[in-house]
């Protein structure tokens, strides 16, 4: 029996080694029947900064979260933060270098600031373009407490006085 079992084996092997069929060994992981999955925790940049009174709740305004409604002449302050769990209501690693775009500021004004954060003025009844930060464009009004209570954001919205 021992003699058999072993013999079965060799061919295994041999196709194993001379083939890509065993795949790759990844931190524990042997990939036979496909990839391995991710071990490391993902980071994500979040923006946060809006009031939440802000924002309407009343309906969804596409798949990004809720429309926030900004007077003109509102100014707020956005930050980047990040947590590696990939939860805003944890984040608190509020990055220091930061580029941020707003791809049209026919509506709002961003500037850059030099601790990281950015200034939003809203100039104009209109849509504000997408703001992003470090390319990460996922928005919430949160609370101030940690964990915070959040609302995803999806558009901007300047209205008149």
């Amino acid at each position: 029996m021992r003699t058999f079992a072993r013999s079965a084996l060799v061919p295994l092997v041999a196709l194993c080694l001379s083939t890509s069929a065993c795949g790759k060994w990844t931190s524990g992981c042997f990939e036979i029947d496909g990839p391995c999955a991710s071990t490391a925790p993902a980071v994500t940049t979040f923006i946060v900064g809006l009031d939440p009174s802000f924002v309407d709740r009343s309906v969804p305004v596409n798949a990004s979260g809720y429309r926030a409604v900004l007077p003109v002449g509102t100014t707020v302050t956005l930050r980047a933060v990040r947590n590696t769990g990939g939860e805003v209501t944890r984040a608190t690693d509020t990055l220091r270098t930061v580029t941020w775009v707003l791809t049209d500021s026919s509506s709002a004004k961003l500037t850059p600031r030099v601790d990281g954060s950015a200034q939003l003025v809203a100039t104009k009844a209109g849509r504000v373009g997408a703001i992003t930060a470090n390319g990460s464009s996922v928005m919430y009004a949160c609370g101030v407490d940690t964990p915070r209570a959040c609302s995803s954001v999806g558009a901007i919205d300047v209205v008149a006085r």
